[in-house]
């Protein structure tokens, strides 16, 4: 097994034992503030802020796999498996326009988007949320 698919591997590990899988709607967690540090978003958005993201134009990235992206996805979302998102930095960066606009990703329920934001912001990415699951993003 190669050293990234143990590092992404682990990474899951954590994320399902921190987030759990079912949960839609993930917690809200700020990013400390008032230091010299630059402004990272907070890294979990609930479902309203991840929406006014998106009207915003945020890019949307869907990190499901190919077949769930099939099945129905955000209309304005990129399909990019969260384990390719790592790898795919550069791309993301261009068709985001830079590292700091901001990023929403999405997948089933929020784990593996939790996974592909730490891999954007180990990246330098500094406005990447986890916008949860695909069913609570999706309109009513």
């Amino acid at each position: 097994m190669s050293r990234w698919n143990v590092v992404t591997a682990l990474l899951l590990a954590l994320s399902l034992a921190l987030v759990g899988c079912g949960n839609d709607k993930p917690s809200t967690s700020a990013a400390p503030g008032g230091s010299a540090a630059p402004h990272r978003a907070t890294a979990e958005v609930d479902v309203a802020t991840a929406r006014k993201l998106i009207a915003e134009g945020a890019l949307v990235i869907d990190v499901r796999m190919a077949d769930e992206f099939a099945d129905g996805h955000l209309p304005m979302a990129r399909n990019i498996p969260h384990d390719e998102v790592g790898a795919r930095a550069a791309e993301i960066e261009q068709a985001a326009g830079g590292k700091d606009r901001p990023v929403v990703l999405y997948c089933g329920s929020g784990p593996r988007a939790s996974i592909a934001r730490a891999a954007l912001e180990s990246a330098g990415f500094t406005a990447v949320v986890n916008g949860g699951g695909y069913r609570a993003l999706r309109a009513p």
